[in-house]
């Protein structure tokens, strides 16, 4: 099967999994069909490599953060828009079971969306990515933060949410 046809029945098995409150399950079957891709969970998942990850994604959106996420254009590639379907449904399950592999999610998210551009999910990710870097405190400043959760608003609209889209 092709990797759009195994998309329905992996979101069906999320679904069903998040269903009967089997988190670990739900973040299992996420990766699982997320490695398709050649997105892929950090083995040794540590607060160190998270940090660097953030700083990654800092540093790509650059000094005008707000200017670079509404310039980044609609994502068009299938794979990577059945992923940020993927990894939104995981955000939930994740934040409740570990910080790391949450924030994980999120920078997975925010990086496919600078890679490939928005989706109807990126407000999300770019919202908890401000939330994120201020818990995380890598010294950034608020202004930093404050344009990354504005430019999120922003772009919600522009996509028609009424609300954020999480499970």
């Amino acid at each position: 099967l092709s990797l759009q046809d195994q998309f329905k029945p992996n979101f069906l098995k999320l679904k069903i999994k998040m269903a009967e409150s089997k988190l670990e399950e739900v973040i299992s079957i996420g990766w699982e069909y997320l490695n398709l891709m050649g997105l892929n969970s950090e083995i040794n998942l540590t607060p160190q490599y998270i940090a660097n990850y953030m700083k990654k994604i800092v540093e790509e959106l650059g000094e005008d953060s707000a200017k670079t996420i509404r310039t980044l254009g609609v994502m068009k590639n299938i794979d990577s828009i059945h992923a940020m379907k993927i990894l939104t449904y995981m955000v939930t399950p994740a934040y409740m079971i570990s910080p790391l592999v949450f924030t994980e999610i999120i920078l997975n998210m925010c990086d496919l969306s600078i890679k490939y551009g928005n989706t109807v999910e990126s407000p999300y990710a770019w919202a908890l990515m401000g939330f994120t870097c201020i818990n995380m405190n890598l010294g950034l400043e608020v202004t930093f933060t404050n344009k990354v959760a504005d430019e999120a608003m922003r772009l919600r609209h522009a996509f028609g949410n009424k609300e954020f889209r999480t499970t």
